[in-house]
């Protein structure tokens, strides 16, 4: 498998000459959209081909997508991600992939283009998604008890 980069005129010329496709979008509508619409990825990738939905969408969307993609020829690796624009930048994104045996060894260049770590943390879709869900809970609850112990310390004079 060759890493290339390079820039494509429209979508299509992408579909047709791409092996692995990332798709980030912003909802499950979306994704469903790029990947499974009448012009999308699965109706013309080449047979072999991955589509790696790194979109943070709901498990359960995620599964729709991959129960839609099941017996296209085209491999579905749910693999949202984590440390926004900077390690997206520099290439060290957290990946959470979930997918069958196998696909993720043979798409691993392309995910270690952008991720400096990845997670295999299931065979099912909608698992990567689930994990990143659990992340952002542990991430949001550890920010709330940080600004509650701040507002303790100050209410009861503390100086920095």
């Amino acid at each position: 498998m060759h890493l290339r980069q390079w820039g494509a005129s429209n979508a299509a010329e992408v579909r047709s000459s791409s092996d692995a496709v990332f798709v980030m979008v912003m909802t499950g509508e979306e994704a469903k959209l790029v990947i499974l619409g009448k012009d999308g990825l699965v109706s013309n990738m080449k047979a072999g081909g991955a589509v790696l939905l790194t979109a943070t969408i709901k498990p359960n969307e995620e599964s729709r997508i991959a129960a839609a993609v099941e017996g296209s020829g085209i491999n579905l690796i749910d693999s949202p991600v984590s440390a926004r624009y900077p390690g997206a930048q520099s290439g060290t994104l957290t990946l959470m992939a979930a997918e069958p045996d196998g696909i993720l060894e043979q798409f691993a260049p392309v995910m270690e283009a952008v991720s400096g770590t990845i997670h295999r943390v299931g065979e099912k879709a909608g698992m990567g998604k689930t994990v990143k869900a659990c992340l952002q809970t542990l991430i949001g609850s550890i920010f709330s008890v940080t600004f509650e112990a701040y507002v303790l310390t100050a209410k009861a004079g503390v100086k920095r």
